[in-house]
């Protein structure tokens, strides 16, 4: 259990000089779907944890992959235990920026579309993310959400050839995080 709590106080340790312009969530949403002809597999995580600060940009995620619930009961076994090794592995991560904020400005209400990019780690992988999110600005208050797909092949996950038909190769994630102002 405490290695659980590591993930949060880590990311408050990474912008504690930063208060003013700190946006967090601790209940953010993560989904993900395999889609094949054989069978769709899905699962939701409601326990991302994010940092976002508005002035530099900077976005920070982890994940606990234990924490996905699946739709199809015996997924969440095989999905923890042969696929992920949650044990040995039991976090995917993003860091990376919106890497357009300068032409807007997140103190105003209004919907913004922008670039994101950084690493996602999975598995202790590390991969280049590119994507476009919807920032939605409101009083106190920014909703982010995207989706994008993974090819598991570049996280080292195998998939034995018995089962080869039934997992995809490319996962579509798609994220949204209700981000409130960081208070220390």
């Amino acid at each position: 259990m405490k290695k659980y709590l590591i993930i949060p106080f880590l990311l408050i340790l990474y912008f504690s000089g930063f208060t003013q312009n700190v946006f967090f969530s601790k209940s953010g949403h993560v989904y993900f779907l395999s889609h094949t002809d054989a069978i769709d597999i899905d699962a939701n995580n409601h326990q991302l944890v994010s940092f976002f600060d508005i002035e530099s940009g900077k976005i920070q995620c982890a994940v606990l992959i234990k924490s996905f619930e699946f739709s199809l009961a015996t997924a969440k076994e095989h999905f923890n235990e042969s696929y992920m090794e949650s044990g040995t592995y039991p976090k995917a991560e993003f860091k990376g920026q919106v890497n357009d904020l300068e032409n807007i400005d997140l103190t105003k209400p209004g919907s913004y579309e922008v670039n994101i990019i950084g690493d996602i780690i999975i598995r202790n992988n590390k991969k280049h993310l590119e994507t476009k999110a919807e920032l939605i600005v409101e009083k106190n208050k920014i909703n982010a959400s995207t989706e994008f797909y993974l090819n598991i092949s570049d996280f080292n996950i195998l998939v034995p050839k018995l089962v080869d038909h039934r997992v995809a190769k490319e996962i579509l994630v798609k994220v949204s995080i209700d981000y409130l102002p960081y208070k220390k």
